[in-house]
């Protein structure tokens, strides 16, 4: 399902896309959290606050929810070991301002030149190396 953010999506569509992002996106969060060992509710009222931001700053023309990211729990797991609460707060502000500067950067340069310094196989090869590393979570999850 490809469709442009000035397009019509039928309603149906629309109804089963909206599932499947809310239940992806709340396990994900709720995963996240849990492996961070971070409040749960600290981490979905953050989701929420920030998808909140994202849809005024597109001004809901991109039906997105914003979660955890499993790219930032070594992150988020040294930064607990070393300063707590306050380096994960630091971090995270840190990380805002990098991802701003690349959203920025991202509006200005078209789409086929940044797949030249980020190949689609590349992407992908990242995906797949935060899904494995997070496997063996999902087994002491249960």
């Amino acid at each position: 399902m490809i469709y442009n953010i000035d397009d019509k999506i039928p309603f149906s569509k629309l109804i089963m896309f909206s599932l499947q992002l809310v239940l992806s996106v709340f396990v994900a969060t709720v995963l996240i959290a849990n492996i961070c060992g971070v409040a749960v509710s600290g981490a979905l009222v953050g989701a929420g606050l920030s998808t909140l931001v994202y849809l005024l700053i597109t001004k809901f023309k991109s039906p997105m929810f914003v979660s955890s990211s499993g790219a930032f729990v070594a992150p988020v797991m040294a930064a607990l070991a070393a300063g707590g609460y306050t380096a994960v707060a630091i971090g995270g502000l840190v990380t805002c301002l990098v991802y701003t500067i690349f959203g920025l950067i991202f509006t200005k340069v078209p789409v086929e030149k940044i797949y030249k310094i980020f190949p689609h196989a590349l992407i992908g090869a990242v995906t797949v190396v935060i899904g494995v590393n997070l496997m063996p979570f999902i087994l002491s999850y249960v």
